[in-house]
């Protein structure tokens, strides 16, 4: 599997932007495609989906897909995949399942 990124999008996107920003905070590099200016590349984005839509913007951090992710899921795959260390998530939540906490931990269910 490949150690990269890949972000797919547009320059005129919001979400697209927002990406950029994200992963230039955490001097992460990737590669940007706009898929509104290059056919190639969004003939590609497009054979990632079983619909063959323009699904923009998705992101490939080595290989595992991620349409539209929220910042949390992104940083869980970017620490997964080895791109940075940071906050598990899962030991700053607060769980209200009704279950005994001494004897259950609801974030064992959140993989990292």
């Amino acid at each position: 599997m490949e150690n990269n990124i890949i972000r797919y999008g547009s320059v005129d996107c919001h979400k697209t932007q927002h990406y950029k920003g994200f992963l230039e905070s955490k001097n992460i590099s990737f590669e940007f495609y706009d898929v509104t200016k290059d056919k190639a590349k969004a003939k590609e984005l497009k054979s990632l989906y079983k619909s063959g839509k323009l699904n923009f913007p998705t992101l490939l951090v080595s290989g595992k897909k991620l349409r539209n992710p929220s910042d949390i899921e992104l940083d869980k795959w970017l620490i997964k995949k080895g791109f940075t260390t940071g906050t598990n998530y899962a030991q700053n939540l607060k769980f209200t399942c009704g279950i005994d906490s001494s004897r259950h931990d609801c974030g064992d269910a959140i993989e990292y």
